[in-house]
């Protein structure tokens, strides 16, 4: 069977387009990335992370009359059967150029090439899943429920970097964050927290763990009014490593 899957509005790589991928080769099946027209495949999948995508990734149905619709943007109740999630993402699965063409910005090319070169090779996924919070702005809450473990970091590693793309929705208010930290610098990793850091959840140990690891980008900080409120954190923030 022929399975393509469509990256409609990702950024980076897919964790969910690439456990399918994995998951549908080791059935045998052939899967394409993004494919152009419905002849070049049998299904299709298609994962829309921005809710105000939805509408335009529908028209597909139209290209493709064997489409399965997921991710965020899409609903909050369709999920990846546990066989497939369980699955080890499939690193092949996007290309350089796959990469380098959606990256924009104000960059060089040379630092659009390296970037590129850089989330191809990553590792990626998630250690937790869920939040210990209820931010009417966010829907992790209704999607994912509270905060639970399901994974190590061991886990997310690719063979071929050691850079660790981390999804978890608040990292730093895992029970396991301060072992996770020693293990990434343990394992000389460099790591990509892609959500912000809770600052309720910030401790002096914490803080210091964080500035003892390599980041691949600058950390960023989920404050609200938590500096208006405890001003005592600014130097724990900015200063982590003094």
């Amino acid at each position: 069977m022929r399975i393509g899957l469509i990256d409609f509005d990702g950024k980076i790589v897919n964790l969910a387009l690439m456990k399918l991928s994995a998951w549908h080769k080791r059935q045998g099946d052939t899967v394409i990335l993004n494919p152009e027209s419905n002849c070049q495949v049998d299904k299709a999948y298609c994962s829309v992370i921005f809710s105000r995508d939805r509408d335009k990734a529908a028209r597909l149905a139209n290209i493709f009359p064997n489409i399965q619709f997921g991710g965020t943007g899409w609903d909050l109740k369709t999920v990846l059967p546990p066989e497939i999630e369980a699955m080890r993402p499939d690193y092949e699965l996007y290309t350089y150029s796959d990469i380098y063409k959606r990256l924009a910005g104000i960059i060089t090319r040379k630092k659009k090439a390296e970037k590129a070169r850089i989330i191809t090779n990553a590792g990626i996924g998630f250690t937790s899943r869920g939040c210990i919070r209820s931010c009417g702005f966010c829907v992790v809450p209704q999607k994912e429920g509270r905060l639970y473990e399901t994974g190590k970091i061991e886990d997310l590693i690719n063979p071929k970097s050691n850079v660790v793309i981390l999804l978890d929705n608040n990292f730093t208010a895992s029970r396991n964050c301060l072992d996770k930290l020693r293990e990434i610098k343990e394992r000389n990793l460099v790591i990509d927290i892609t959500q912000g850091i809770d600052l309720r959840t910030l401790t002096p140990e914490i803080a210091k763990a964080l500035s003892e690891v390599k980041h691949l980008r600058s950390i960023h900080y989920a404050w609200d009014l938590i500096l208006h409120e405890q001003p005592s954190w600014r130097e724990l923030i900015f200063f982590p490593g003094s």
